[in-house]
């Protein structure tokens, strides 16, 4: 029959044993516990007690238990990060197509947002950085990966959020000239030829709105406002175009 120190003895050489699979072999807390195996439980009051090697192999324990769970949930981790750094990388092509379409379309406007620049800062950047984690677990530094992950995370989230602004940002005013643009074939529809126009006003106000909605580069708001004089002078000469 094996006595209780027998059984704590196995028990702390089986902590080791998971510390040593995990490359935690030569922390602190398992040298610690690996000193008072090698000292007889009954050896002088100096030496680790029986209660001494029970707190030892509680902090052992704990510690190998920590990375045995970042050893499960890291790589998953690291795969979901490879994966939202292609998102944001995506995110920020599609908002520079943006921005310089909307320079085009409807010129340097202050509202418009330059997205962020993913190389800007070097080694630090998302990309350099996630790589470096990715080594670190290779190499079986989980907690180093694991808690590096957590501050590129925040780094990526304030990113993609960065990128997510300025795309939407830079549609805005494209998608209001578009609707502009149907707003104003929509009502001449409407309205088609019915109606009082003696003194062409409201054909010219179209042709107005065509010519302002169509040209390169497009004044939004300038737009916005004849599309509005011309849906009221529209409805002055067609009131029936309001039912």
């Amino acid at each position: 029959m094996t006595s209780p120190a027998d059984e704590a003895q196995t028990a702390a050489h089986d902590i080791i044993a998971r510390a040593q699979a995990v490359g935690a072999g030569g922390d602190v807390e398992i040298t610690a516990l690996e000193t008072a195996l090698q000292t007889a439980v009954t050896g002088p009051a100096a030496v680790a007690s029986p209660a001494d090697l029970d707190g030892l192999m509680a902090a052992a324990g704990a510690r190998v238990e920590a990375l045995e769970q970042l050893r499960q949930i890291v790589p998953d981790e690291l795969v979901k990060a490879a994966a939202e750094l292609v998102e944001i990388e995506e995110l920020v092509e599609k908002a520079t197509a943006t921005l310089e379409l909307a320079r085009t379309e409807v010129g340097a406007r202050p509202d418009l947002v330059g997205p962020p620049d993913l190389q800007a800062a070097g080694d630090q950047s998302l990309g350099p950085w996630l790589a470096r984690l990715q080594a670190l677990a290779e190499a079986g530094d989980w907690e180093a990966a694991g808690a590096g992950l957590s501050g590129w995370s925040v780094a990526a989230d304030a990113c993609m959020a960065a990128a997510r602004e300025a795309e939407e940002a830079n549609a805005a005013p494209l998608a209001r000239q578009n609707e502009l643009r149907a707003l104003l074939e929509a009502y001449r529809a409407k309205v088609g030829n019915r109606g009082r126009d003696e003194d062409g006003r409201v054909d010219r106000l179209y042709q107005e709105c065509r010519d302002i909605l169509y040209t390169a580069p497009c004044d939004v708001e300038r737009a916005d406002a004849l599309v509005q004089e011309y849906m009221g002078a529209a409805d002055a000469a067609v009131p029936e175009a309001k039912r």
